[in-house]
């Protein structure tokens, strides 16, 4: 079988079809792992190469116990696992041996809505304690009308009406907030709240007993 050498034309024309195939493509930015990588939880760090909020976390950033939970702000089991089971992570934190990271994870728009409210207050080390605050609430049956109590709550911490239409408008935020769910499911595999990772070992709605596990001899 016989092959006519390509000319200079056949040759430009099939480099400028690569090329606009890949002008209309979209590069994921590159992800780093959430249970092996250390730097997330250093100071001002995020769980992808973008530029976002840092986490929303109890403790010594460099202590050598880790615990990422995820959770939902409507979920009731996420409710009793904060009521219940915190105060053992809160032990470990308070010991000086964790970090307690907290990650929502959205059910649903009024998950969405309190993520935008909570990364809006002025002090970003109290958002710890008002996730504490919210889940307390319990706004899981509520719908969009526990809203109004999750505006009081954020007022005690500083964030006033003006400062929270003012933050929630904001486009990158919402783009933050999207990608971070993004994690959650694909680069994650959590599907469920609340779930427990500690030092890479992954617990879904842990009891006690289970936590005092993980946590022993570490």
């Amino acid at each position: 079988m016989l092959f006519r050498k390509p000319t200079l034309w056949t040759v430009l024309c099939a480099t400028a079809l690569l090329l606009l195939s890949g002008c209309g493509s979209k590069k994921t930015p590159k992800q780093i792992s959430l249970l092996n990588d250390p730097a997330l939880f250093a100071a001002g760090s995020t769980s992808t190469l973008r530029v976002g909020p840092p986490p929303i976390r109890a403790g010594d950033a460099g202590a050598p116990l880790r615990m990422v939970l995820f959770g939902s702000y409507t979920s009731s089991y996420s409710h009793t696992f904060f009521s219940k089971q915190m105060p053992t992570l809160i032990a470990a934190v308070k010991r000086g041996s964790g970090t307690l990271i907290f990650k929502p994870l959205e059910r649903n728009t009024v998950d969405r809505k309190i993520a935008e409210i909570s990364e809006c207050l002025p002090d970003r080390t109290q958002r710890f304690s008002f996730v504490s605050a919210v889940m307390a609430a319990a706004p899981s049956e509520k719908g969009s009308q526990a809203l109004p109590t999750v505006r009081a709550i954020a007022r005690r911490y500083g964030a006033d009406s003006a400062r929270l239409s003012v933050c929630s408008s904001n486009a990158l935020l919402a783009e933050w907030l999207e990608i971070e769910q993004h994690e959650n499911a694909n680069l994650y595999g959590i599907q469920s709240a609340p779930t427990l990772v500690v030092n890479g070992r992954t617990l879904v709605n842990p009891d006690r007993d289970e936590i005092t596990e993980a946590l022993r001899g570490l």
